[in-house]
């Protein structure tokens, strides 16, 4: 169930099914992504429900959100241009700490270790 409580996400790895956001009556959804990730729900900077996940079969990783209303995509970093292990959650939310406990505004934290600068 997303955050605002208007939509159901449901996830897997069907042949031409993927990532889908499901009206609470199950008669449209919006396409998230064509694969089923890590991935989280989270609410951004403008108060929508979005679908936070990285897609390995990009060039770059991308860790992206996807709106779950209007199916907009947007790229937030690329994690091939990290060399470190990546780790992302999204506190207070479904694989948070507070499981299944909303607490907006909710925030994608993404760490990685043994980085160094180049």
């Amino acid at each position: 169930m997303s955050p605002g409580g208007k939509r159901c996400v449901v996830s897997g790895d069907t042949e031409g099914v993927g990532t889908r956001a499901w009206t609470l009556d199950f008669k449209k959804y919006t396409q998230l992504h064509h694969k089923s990730e890590h991935s989280d729900i989270a609410v951004d900077g403008q108060g929508r429900d979005v679908y936070v996940s990285i897609d390995y079969q990009s060039p770059d990783g991308d860790v992206f959100m996807t709106d779950l209303e209007t199916g907009k995509r947007t790229t937030l970093f690329k994690t091939y241009r990290i060399t470190a292990p990546l780790r992302c959650t999204s506190p207070g939310g479904p694989s948070g700490s507070r499981a299944g406990c909303w607490s907006p505004p909710t925030r994608l934290m993404a760490s990685a270790s043994g980085c160094t600068r180049s």
